[in-house]
């Protein structure tokens, strides 16, 4: 509101009585030798105590006379500063060494449009900390108020209203200086999440006798909400605080860019995390990929030695499945850590949600209840049904352990997506025919608010120990962001927990017609088989020899190498691993093909970040394949080589 109508001498009596009668120190200073030094101008009562001066001594003087040292300390550099750049500065000063000034522990020194500089000081032996204070005139004061940027204001405490509000006030929260009457209107305005810590913190602080300096949102007149730092100085009566004088400066749009970084350095930590699982997956993705290549080979061969009808042949099915799901996974991981193409294919989602979820009502007690609606009409999406599988068992997974002591409802909803998270939002994409949502809600105990961000972070886990590895909701996360699409989370504790998981659609409105099956191909032809790994290779030979073929076994790529170069002609095909000791496959297949520049390889790795489908075909190798390969895989690879022209 505006200050009441004065006569110009009264208020230049009202604004001189109170800068005379202020408890913090004020000295105005006139810059002089074009800012080189300052001389004194004036100085109130209470700097003149702090300082132990008489006014008629100082008046005048340049401020390296009356106080030596000064230069030293920094201050006449700083009064520089606000004199060339205009801008208000905060300044400490420890003890000072001229024995007649106490501790200042605050200065506030800015500029007045006359071109003095003032500086508004407290001496901490009084416990005064005024953030700003009135100056030597009504004239001065004004242009200071009207001129800055944030919002002054002042309150009396004993009646509560307020005596005085910047009309700055209405650019920043669109309410007229005069609506607002007192500390309750300020209130009321006040976003309804901050008001009553944001009311009691500065109650208590007020009380304290206390200046503060807070944060909270206020409601814009047009419904929005703005962030607005205040700056409060309680000033103190006889009996206690009386008045309340401060600043408010709308700090939205800092707000907003602390918030984008703070996101943009949670995406870089996210990838980081990303980037050292992918690490520790590669370090063991080939040698564990040996491993189940072996488990798998020699239980094919078991397996098609006995009677279909047997138990051992249902035993045996049983490890032949857990074995490729463990392929599977670690070809999960490396994708996950974006080190691994994964082969998509058109599919529809809601199969493979049932298939799911009948595998799951085995496995969970009858305490809960699973309900579903999903729509089977919603599309087609491009995805790899294992790693489908993974994501709607990760997050079942969560929902049951979420409910296991307890109980519940377990929802799972499939539909066309209505809307989408901000991070996929497009204006020129229909929404609504673009992506599909998989619901996944459990009326479980929910989950705090404070590791909301952190569940998708490799290794985060809350189970006991040995209970879970803190992977499920990371891989689940980079198989839907390696999707293009995204996973959002509604939860609070007591009130269970949703995860909306989206994922594109295919442009595809039908699924393209299934490969016939067909028996794995025979052949006749002499194979030189190179791998360090013994048990691997004697698999190998033993499949390959089931199919026809004649099959030379080296264990390294100079033996290999030595072989071939006795008599280049006697192999029709070489099989390779990559990674093996003294020469790698790819060094050993540049030479061999140095040698018989025709000569048909096929190039096998359990993981390598050194080489992949597209370098290998680059060096002339003519087929490319992940460890552990199938053998129906093996033989129509085999074949596709050997029958090329």
């Amino acid at each position: 509101m505006n200050c009441p109508q004065q006569e110009p001498q009264e208020k230049e009596i009202f604004f001189k009585q109170l800068f005379d009668n202020m408890s913090s120190g004020v000295a105005v200073y006139q810059p002089v030798d074009h800012g080189k030094d300052f001389i004194f101008k004036d100085m109130n009562d209470a700097g003149l105590s702090h300082c132990k001066v008489n006014k008629k001594d100082i008046v005048g003087e340049r401020i390296k006379d009356v106080f030596p040292g000064v230069e030293e300390m920094g201050l006449l550099e700083v009064f520089r500063t606000v004199l060339q750049t205009n801008t208000p500065q905060h300044f400490r000063v420890s003890k000072y060494q001229d024995c007649r000034l106490q501790l200042w522990i605050k200065n506030f020194i800015f500029k007045l449009p006359s071109g003095e500089i003032v500086a508004i000081f407290d001496d901490i032996t009084i416990g005064k900390k005024n953030r700003e204070a009135l100056t030597e005139s009504e004239q001065r004061l004004r242009s200071l108020l009207e001129t800055t940027a944030t919002v002054p204001w002042e309150l009396d405490l004993a009646s509560g209203r307020f005596t005085y509000m910047g009309h700055q006030i209405e650019k920043i929260l669109g309410y007229p200086a005069a609506s607002w009457k007192d500390i309750q209107t300020w209130k009321e305005r006040l976003h309804s999440e901050d008001r009553d810590a944001a009311t009691e913190f500065c109650e208590m602080e007020t009380i304290s006798g206390s200046d503060h300096d807070f944060i909270y949102r206020a409601v814009h007149e047009d419904g929005s909400y703005r962030w607005i730092r205040d700056v409060v100085s309680v000033v103190m009566g006889k009996t206690g605080p009386e008045r309340l004088v401060g600043f408010m400066q709308d700090i939205t749009e800092q707000k907003e860019i602390e918030q984008e970084k703070n996101r943009l350095a949670a995406n870089v930590h996210q990838n980081q995390k990303l980037q050292a699982i992918g690490t520790l997956a590669g370090g063991i993705a080939h040698d564990f990929n040996n491993i189940l290549g072996v488990i798998i080979g020699f239980t094919e061969m078991v397996h098609e030695e006995i009677a279909a009808d047997s138990t051992m042949s249902r035993d045996l099915e049983r490890v032949l499945r857990a074995g490729h799901r463990a392929k599977d996974l670690v070809k999960q991981i490396l994708t996950f850590s974006r080190q691994s193409q994964i082969e998509r294919a058109p599919l529809e989602l809601h199969p493979i949600v049932q298939e799911a979820l009948k595998m799951l009502r085995a496995s969970i007690p009858a305490t809960i209840e699973i309900k579903t609606s999903i729509a089977e009409d919603c599309g087609i999406i491009n995805a790899d049904p294992t790693q489908i599988h993974q994501v709607l068992m990760n997050l079942c997974n969560n929902a049951f352990q979420a409910m296991e002591k307890t109980g519940g409802t377990l929802w799972v909803r499939l539909n066309t997506a209505e809307t989408v998270p901000p991070e996929l939002t497009n204006p020129e994409t229909d929404f609504a025919t673009t992506y599909i949502e998989l619901t996944i809600q459990d009326t479980g105990l929910g989950i705090p608010q404070d590791i909301l961000p952190k569940i998708f972070d490799p290794f985060f886990t809350t189970k006991e120990k040995d209970m879970g590895t803190g992977m499920g909701l990371s891989i689940t996360y980079g198989i839907i962001q390696e999707y293009g699409g995204a996973i959002t989370v509604d939860s609070k504790p007591g009130q269970g927990t949703a995860f909306h998981v989206f994922i594109p659609k295919s442009p595809l409105e039908n699924l393209p017609p299934k490969p016939a099956q067909h028996p794995s191909p025979k052949g006749s032809e002499h194979i030189l088989l190179v791998d360090d790994e013994d048990l691997l290779a004697e698999m190998t030979r033993h499949r390959l020899e089931k199919l026809g073929y004649t099959v030379t076994v080296k264990l390294t790529g100079c033996e290999a190498l030595t072989a071939f170069e006795s008599d280049p002609k006697k192999f029709d095909l070489v099989i390779t691993d990559h990674t093996m000791p003294g020469m790698t496959g790819l060094e050993m297949s540049q030479k061999l093909l140095t040698i018989r520049p025709d000569l048909p390889i096929i190039l096998c790795t359990g993981y390598s970040h050194q080489v992949d489908q597209e370098i290998a075909k680059a060096h002339g190798i003519m087929e490319f394949a992940l460890k552990p390969v199938e053998k129906s895989v093996l033989a129509q690879l085999i074949r596709q080589v050997l029958d090329t022209p």
